[in-house]
């Protein structure tokens, strides 16, 4: 692939970023285009009118799905509609004040499928010499299903004089009995049609209804519906650097602020309620974001530490890098489409492998804490009651849990360009679950190439000895990618390791003959000068 065709794709796959960005951010698909109707004018002059705003369907909603229903039996199509964005659905009546001659039909399969899918119905009627023609879909439009009752408008005056059926398979029926104004079951091979009724004698009465915007916020309590791997979290105690490992005890990441009053608030509420966490088994670590939040000026390391000495706060305590601000973003990223600003508190219940279980924009409620510590699974079999917890409602599941070698792949997407020793560890923690060859040898791919990036900033450094690790690394996932091999040879000549350095560069020139850069770099080998890397 040459350089231009790279630079291509990262083209390509910036703009891609960019507009799920914009997405992710409240933004609209549709470029803030209202919905639009149009009326079929039936001649040749104009063919279709504009009919949006006088049909009252002009809404401004980014819009998706449309489902067509005669959905309170009153003889003509009303509409549901679907949004990307609030309200996520509409029902739009049809409440035309004129004569609706109609009629709907049914089907019923019996040698064909129970629905009819596939089924067409002719109606032929007295004053017209070509049929009204519709057929049964499992599906039309965008993610949508409208109704498989097949509704026919006759206009005025209308007469039907036969009404045929082509079933799925080949085989037509002819059917009497059909009068207008009705809907009526057909069942296959009988060749009759049934007047359906719909339950009850009273009209059915269906109120409009405002529906006002939610107002925004950024408190949030969700409690997810799987564990999520955490990457590594690194923090500040003591001026120490340290790393925050699974240690089979569950616990909860606060972040805060010292001039936050509700992180003032929260923490005076954690130290109050000390004993009711630690016989809850669970640790609290609080990390300040004092110094490190963009576009904020207020509070120091200092001031942290002070306050938490002021509070005589009784859990671990240290100070957050940007990085692990970052990279708990990243997460979210994963997790949520709309994304929110960056506030303090923050908490992250964890559970004692270092998975992520809940999240917490804003002071959280003890009782809230401690009843969702209850519920972390304990092992890989009950994670999939999380759900059930996660849902603020009752009801059966229908679907099987989403594979979890999705999520981790879907987490090492978003960490491979910023934090690719994290992707590496999703990646690797991926092919432990897999199964399928192929996407296992896919996964190893991945592992490989990132693992020969790092290796190649290494030796750009001139960390030879951290470069021919990674090299190894590549070279374990992908043992015939000639450009590590040759690059791994030039990390051992630099560390003196002149005889292996030899062996990996002739490995490379026999998986990749006659290249002049594996040539040169042998030639100095042999000569013990200065080797020149791959450069790439």
């Amino acid at each position: 692939m040459s350089r231009d065709d790279k630079g291509a794709i990262a083209g390509y796959q910036a703009a891609w970023n960019a507009l799920n960005m914009l997405l992710s951010q409240g933004g609209s698909l549709s470029g803030r285009e209202r919905n639009c109707v149009f009326l079929n004018c039936g001649n040749e002059d104009v063919r279709f009118a504009n009919a949006s705003a006088v049909s009252g369907f002009d809404f401004p909603d980014d819009a998706r799905g449309m489902a067509l229903t005669d959905w309170d039996h009153d003889g003509d199509i009303d509409v549901w509609v679907n949004n990307r964005t609030s309200p996520r659905l509409r029902f739009l009546r049809n409440q035309k004040q004129l004569e609706k001659d109609f009629i709907s039909f049914r089907l019923i399969g019996t040698s064909s499928n129970r629905d009819g899918i596939g089924g067409r119905v002719e109606v032929r009627l007295s004053n017209s010499d070509q049929p009204l023609v519709s057929s049964v879909r499992a599906g039309d439009g965008y993610l949508s299903q409208s109704s498989k009752w097949l509704h026919f408008g006759l206009g005025t005056s209308a007469s039907i004089e036969s009404v045929e059926i082509n079933w799925p398979g080949g085989t037509k029926e002819q059917f009497t009995g059909a009068q207008v104004g009705g809907h009526f079951v057909v069942q296959q091979g009988k060749g009759i049609v049934s007047r359906w009724q719909r339950p009850g004698d009273e009209a059915i009465v269906l109120e409009s209804s405002e529906n006002p915007p939610r107002e925004g916020g950024s408190l949030a309590q969700v409690f997810l519906p799987r564990p999520v791997p955490l990457p590594q979290i690194e923090y500040l105690n003591g001026g120490a650097s340290k790393t925050l490992h699974a240690d089979g005890k569950p616990q909860l990441l606060l972040l805060y602020a010292s001039w936050c009053p509700n992180c003032l608030a929260e923490l005076t509420e954690v130290t109050a309620n000390v004993d009711q966490l630690r016989g809850a088994g669970l640790n609290v670590l609080a990390l300040s974001v004092d110094g490190i939040q963009t576009g904020v000026t207020r509070g120091s390391i200092a001031e942290a530490d002070a306050l938490m000495q002021r509070l005589d706060f009784p859990f671990q305590t240290g100070h957050a890098s940007r990085s692990t601000l970052e990279k708990l973003s990243h997460v979210e990223g994963v997790l949520f489409e709309i994304q929110s600003d960056f506030a303090v508190p923050m908490g992250f219940l964890i559970d004692g492998d270092h998975n992520l279980i809940a999240i917490y924009r804003g002071p959280v409620p003890i009782e809230t804490l401690l009843y969702d510590a209850r519920h972390i699974p304990t092992d890989r079999a009950s994670e999939t009651g999380m759900r059930d917890v996660a849902i603020p409602f009752p009801g059966k599941w229908y679907t099987l849990h989403p594979e979890r070698t999705a999520l981790l792949e879907l987490l090492a997407d978003h960490f491979q360009g910023p934090f690719p020793e994290d992707a590496v560890r999703y990646l690797e923690m991926t092919l432990a679950e897999v199964d399928d060859p192929a996407v296992a040898d896919r996964v190893h791919g991945r592992i490989a190439g990132l693992h020969y990036k790092l290796g190649t900033q290494a030796l750009a450094a001139q960390l030879n000895a951290k470069a021919e690790a990674r090299f190894r690394e590549t070279l374990a996932h992908r043992p015939n990618y000639a450009p590590a091999h040759h690059n791994l040879g030039v990390a051992l000549f630099s560390q003196g390791k002149n005889q292996e350095a030899e062996s990996s560069l002739l490995k490379a020139l026999e998986l990749s003959p006659g290249n002049p850069r594996v040539l040169q770099n042998l030639d100095v080998l042999r000569k013990k000068a200065t080797v020149v890397n791959d450069g790439r």
